[in-house]
């Protein structure tokens, strides 16, 4: 605004040219100056916090990438004996029940009669 308020008053007596042109030179210096004073400025401790919170961040991001793909390969090995499962079952259904079914029942009884000599 200071910009402005300072060409509209220097418009009046040096002409909209000059005026322009005079702005543009300070508003030069005003800049190297600015970078001058950036230039020997050394950062503080605060730019070694950031930059320690960005490391930790990015670390953790990492992990919890690593920890997803864990979890996505475990899902698609499931998704993976669940079609496995489905397709024996429709080639051989009595061969899918017997492995499913029968087996698992004759051991329970197995069990239950050795347990019961004891």
């Amino acid at each position: 605004m200071a910009d402005v308020a300072s060409f509209c008053a220097l418009r009046a007596s040096l002409g909209p040219i000059w005026a322009a042109a005079l702005m543009t030179i300070g508003d030069f210096v005003l800049a190297a100056i600015v970078m001058l004073i950036g230039r020997n400025s050394e950062p503080g401790t605060e730019i070694d916090q950031a930059f320690d919170i960005r490391k930790a961040a990015i670390e953790s991001l990492q992990v919890d990438a690593r920890e997803l793909k864990v979890t996505v390969d475990t899902l698609g090995q499931g998704i993976q004996e669940a079609k496995d499962s489905i397709v024996g079952f429709l080639h051989n259904p009595l061969d899918a029940a017997v492995q499913d079914l029968l087996i698992p029942a004759a051991t329970s009884i197995i069990g239950e009669f050795r347990s019961k000599k004891d």
